[in-house]
């Protein structure tokens, strides 16, 4: 029989669990989710496929090779309780509508520095309390972390010096940089890191307060079978700014919408565009011949593949970093940009919009029809 759903959680609903990074450690956490009875709705993001190697670190059987993470994670959530919602998102955590992260918990196993600071910052603006774990196979450890994000309360940034920031990877690499490599640790260490994990789950979503590891470390010596427990607390000179956001969800405001519609539905006030987590830019550049032409305004992220095609040599087109902006301001709209939709510039359904003005700001979150639910540019 499939595990009953509770309301065991505050809310007094099956709760909303979001899971990042399905590799050594996350490969193990959907299923043991599923099985705590408490969630009804679980979204899985992870933009990989398991390959071969994965056999010996990651919960993966033959017959999973060549498919997607995320695709074969939610056959097992079914198998195990087929009355949980799932949204499979093969993707970038740092592709993801912040929006589709809203929930009761993230979950997240993540291998890059980037990423989790990334992941660190949506999710404390979001208000969402969250779960880090990582492992190190030749030191047999495995250590999680347990943040709420509340006045006062420790972010993953609390405990970082210079020494943590010189060691971040690039934000925007060269197409060629080396990508993070992965842990390689035994399947087995990482089943006990997500075993901590969905314990810690299963007290934060019961409103077990007084018995979670909220702001604290465990470190778990499997080589010794020793604990080690570190609390953390808030640091005044933290370089993250601990913000919770308050975030809109109008109707009216869907990626369906003209830009000059978004302009013209906001105060005079307002005359400035920001995406959190994104760029604009309005230029790529070919890596190979150094062929520079203007585009569309797009979203840096989100520019087609088909639009990275060099016409003159056939080479890959990026945008360089001197050609991103972080805002764009309604002013300079043109009357073209002002004619296309918000989707054509790369804008998706659950995106948050920062509108900002003088002394004013606020969050507006983009809405979409049944069918557009869940896609990403």
């Amino acid at each position: 029989m499939a595990p009953q759903p509770t309301t065991s959680d505050s809310r007094g609903r099956p709760a909303s669990v979001v899971i990042v990074g399905l590799g050594n450690i996350g490969s193990h956490l959907p299923s043991q989710v599923a099985r705590t009875g408490q969630v009804g709705r679980l979204t899985l993001v992870d933009p990989d496929v398991y390959e071969a190697p994965n056999q010996r670190c990651q919960d993966v059987a033959a017959s999973d090779l060549g498919k997607s993470k995320v695709e074969v994670q939610t056959r097992r959530v079914r198998r195990v309780d087929p009355r949980i919602e799932v949204l499979a998102l093969r993707a970038c955590i740092e592709d993801v509508p912040l929006g589709l992260l809203r929930a009761d918990l993230i979950l997240a196993g993540l291998d890059s520095r980037v990423a989790r600071m990334n992941l660190n910052s949506t999710a404390w603006h979001l208000g969402v309390p969250w779960i880090d774990a990582a492992v190190d196979g030749g030191s047999m450890l495995a250590r999680v972390n347990v943040y709420l994000p509340r006045e006062g309360a420790p972010c993953l940034e609390c405990a970082w010096d210079a020494g943590d920031y010189a060691a971040l990877e690039q934000i925007f690499p060269c197409p060629s940089a080396a990508q993070t490599p992965s842990t390689n640790a035994p399947a087995s260490i990482g089943a006990v890191a997500a075993a901590m994990m969905v314990v810690e789950a299963e007290k934060l979503l019961a409103g077990d307060d007084d018995h979670l590891l909220a702001g604290r470390q465990v470190m778990c010596d499997l080589r010794h079978h020793a604990y080690l427990i570190t609390a953390y607390r808030f640091n005044p000179n933290c370089r993250f700014d601990h913000e919770l956001w308050m975030i809109e969800t109008p109707a009216n405001k869907s990626p369906k919408m003209t830009l000059g519609q978004l302009v013209e539905s906001e105060s005079a006030g307002c005359s400035m565009l920001r995406v959190p987590g994104h760029r604009f830019s309005r230029a790529v550049y070919c890596l190979s011949c150094g062929r520079s032409q203007a585009a569309p305004l797009r979203l840096v992220r989100r520019i087609p593949s088909v639009r990275l095609h060099c016409p003159d040599c056939g080479g890959t087109m990026a945008v360089r970093g001197f050609d991103m902006r972080e805002t764009f301001d309604f002013p300079s709209a043109s009357r073209a940009d002002r004619r296309r939709t918000l989707s054509s510039i790369g804008f998706c359904p659950g995106d948050v919009l920062s509108i900002e003005g003088p002394g004013t700001r606020h969050f507006v979150q983009l809405t979409a029809d049944r069918n557009e639910r869940g896609q990403v540019s």
